[in-house]
């Protein structure tokens, strides 16, 4: 374990690290986010024409 000036100079710099490694931390949840939604509404969009295996439109009449 550390002591003395090194210990103090790096126990500086922490705040400063966990500062800078939230900023792509948001930025990565933000991509994720967006990206979920996005294949969340092309799929919606594709599901109101859905039909049964059974040929009829029984899911997209049940939608409305």
């Amino acid at each position: 374990m550390l002591s003395g000036p090194s210990a103090r100079i790096l126990a500086g710099l922490l705040p400063l690290l966990l500062a800078i490694g939230t900023v792509p931390d948001i930025f990565r949840t933000l991509g994720n986010v967006t990206a979920d939604l996005a294949v969340l509404r092309i799929v919606g969009a594709r599901g109101s024409v859905a039909t049964s295996p059974r040929g009829d439109d029984r899911l997209a009449r049940d939608r409305r």
